[in-house]
């Protein structure tokens, strides 16, 4: 996972990417951000990362979930929200853990195959 400093340099590792106004600028240099000018990303308006998921009802996990990592974060505020778990689902609640959908349903089919 690449992590951008917002000082014209990178690095890598593991973990959400926060996305902060300097990032955005950066990605805005580099990669290009169809739609928005520098000035529009710079002069966008700001929330905390923390209060926002609180907002929500979004629990960090721990080691994310404090004011050094992203609960600590500021963002821009682009007035979004999330969407609610029964509208990202893309099964009907009896096809949840039937073998066609699952990893175990998935590796006994390939089981019997090989036989």
């Amino acid at each position: 996972m690449l992590f951008l400093n917002g000082d014209d340099t990178a690095w890598e590792g593991t973990g959400p990417i926060t996305v902060t106004k300097s990032r955005w600028s950066w990605i805005h240099r580099h990669l290009s951000t169809s739609g928005w000018t520098f000035d529009q990303i710079r002069s966008l308006p700001t929330v905390n990362s923390g209060a926002w998921c609180d907002r929500q009802g979004i629990q960090l996990e721990t080691l994310y979930g404090n004011e050094l990592h992203q609960r600590g974060a500021t963002l821009p505020d682009l007035g979004l929200a999330t969407i609610p778990r029964e509208d990202l689902a893309c099964l009907r609640p009896d096809e949840i853990g039937a073998p066609q959908y699952t990893l175990e349903g998935w590796l006994a089919q390939i089981d019997q195959s090989s036989r």
